[in-house]
């Protein structure tokens, strides 16, 4: 898994931006075959976190976490997030799967950059605006969660704090190539809550303006100069020319919610999406779903980490061809580990330019890898079935094979969608100008630079 730095807090603690020079931009849930038990996050894990004179005390609900029940469709965030609170919000919209809206409260940052992240995805995935009141505050990290709402508001009163990172090294942002993946992790961040490349640039910029040690205060008029808020009751102030708008989602019906199947949103009759790490009890969620809404043919792969549990996830790749969908990664998504095999579940396949993929090898819960055993043995056997069952030939899966095994467990090889299309046919997308088309590698194992050692 990947290295996050860890910071000690100086003065106004201001967090160290996470990542190492050999990191991948995303929480990856890489999780196959007989999972061992994840690790908890070592000490040298990033956290980012502004530290306020007088914190807020929280107020009663049913607490998840930092996150705490205000009512059937709302929840505040109040205190600092860490690697424990991606589940704790799974937990709550798995019971108050009606939630709508985020109250940002009281919240200094993240002691886990690359899970805060991953939070961040996700309340976009959900469909979840953000709300800050007038005494709420968000800083640091918490920042990249108020950006996650497809709608945000924050009221006058309410204050923000951004500054740079520095990592263990004592380098910070402008100490690394500006696409290096220190810095690539938080663009892409940006680009997938809606700015362009240049508005992602330009904000990124203005938070990392500041030293760590140090914080910039922003009041909401402020922050309104960089993000649109959603209250059509007020003019927005005028936009400052180094300060673009980020482009927003439209803003969603108040009285609409997504319907939630597992790691599957309802987005009309004919069309889902899919957000989160798929685990044993995801067939059944997939199958609820098409029970009540038979009409979907589209699966949109939007922030898919991998899976919990391979013989269902194997399992759920053939009932998504059994059941005809199309399968599509939008330009900000990413499909992962696991996730790959649902992406080549699809009756026909399409990923924008701008879509990414991962793959790697897996490892059993006895630290075998699949060049532990036989080329033939059931544990590899299962995977060359079922790319065969999604329309290759036997050459064709065992070359794929081949290439997700040249990297090991531990890390993760990053492909384009031009990648994805050397391996895979892909159909035009349905959003844009065709993504790039291709054939599977002919080519045995060896050819595409370090697969030779898969021994095939």
């Amino acid at each position: 898994m990947r290295q996050f730095v860890r910071s000690l807090l100086p003065l106004l603690a201001l967090l160290p931006q996470p990542i190492a020079a050999q990191v991948i931009s995303y929480d990856l849930a890489f999780v196959e075959a007989d999972p061992a038990p994840v690790s908890p996050v070592p000490d040298n894990g990033s956290e980012r976190v502004v530290e306020l004179a007088q914190p807020q005390a929280s107020h009663g609900g049913q607490a998840y976490g930092p996150f705490r029940l205000i009512d059937d469709s709302r929840a505040a965030l109040e205190g600092i997030t860490d690697e424990t609170s991606v589940a704790a919000f799974e937990a709550m919209l798995r019971d108050h799967p009606g939630i709508a809206t985020i109250e940002m409260i009281d919240c200094p940052g993240t002691e886990d950059d690359r899970a805060n992240l991953r939070l961040g995805r996700m309340i976009r995935a959900r469909g979840i605006a953000t709300h800050v009141p007038g005494d709420g505050f968000v800083g640091s990290g918490a920042v990249e969660l108020y950006l996650a709402g497809v709608r945000r508001r924050a009221e006058p009163g309410a204050e923000f704090a951004v500054h740079s990172w520095e990592d263990d090294t004592g380098r910070e942002p402008g100490d690394y190539a500006a696409d290096a993946p220190q810095n690539r992790a938080y663009l892409d961040y940006y680009r997938a809550m809606g700015m362009s490349e240049d508005e992602a640039r330009s904000f990124y910029a203005m938070t990392n303006s500041v030293p760590f040690s140090s914080a910039k205060w922003m009041t909401a008029g402020e922050m309104d100069r960089w993000t649109r808020f959603d209250d059509p009751a007020r003019k927005p102030l005028p936009v400052q020319a180094d300060a673009p708008q980020f482009a927003r989602a439209a803003p969603a019906s108040p009285a609409t919610r997504p319907v939630i199947y597992g790691p599957f949103r309802v987005i009309d009759d004919t069309h889902a999406a899919m957000a989160g790490v798929t685990d044993a009890r995801t067939p059944a969620a997939f199958e609820a779903m098409l029970r009540d809404y038979p009409g979907i043919a589209r699966l949109d792969m939007v922030d898919c980490p991998g899976t919990e549990d391979d013989r269902a996830n194997l399992r759920l790749g053939r009932m998504i061809r059994a059941k005809g969908l199309v399968t599509y990664v939008p330009a900000n998504g990413w499909v992962a580990s696991g996730a790959v095999e649902l992406f080549l579940a699809g009756t026909q396949r399409s990923a924008e330019p701008t879509a990414r993929s991962a793959v790697h090898s897996w490892e059993d819960d006895t630290g075998r890898g699949p060049n532990d055993y036989s080329v033939d043995a059931p544990k590899n056997r299962s995977y060359l079935d079922y790319y065969r069952t999604m329309g290759m030939s036997e050459g064709e899966a065992r070359a794929f094979y081949a290439m997700t095994n040249a990297t090991p467990f531990a890390r993760a090889q990053w492909l384009s969608t031009a990648d994805m299309a050397h391996w895979t046919r892909l159909q035009p997308s349905p959003a844009s100008d065709p993504a790039p088309r291709g054939t599977f590698a002919q080519a045995m194992p060896g050819s595409r630079g370090g697969l030779a050692s898969a021994a095939y």
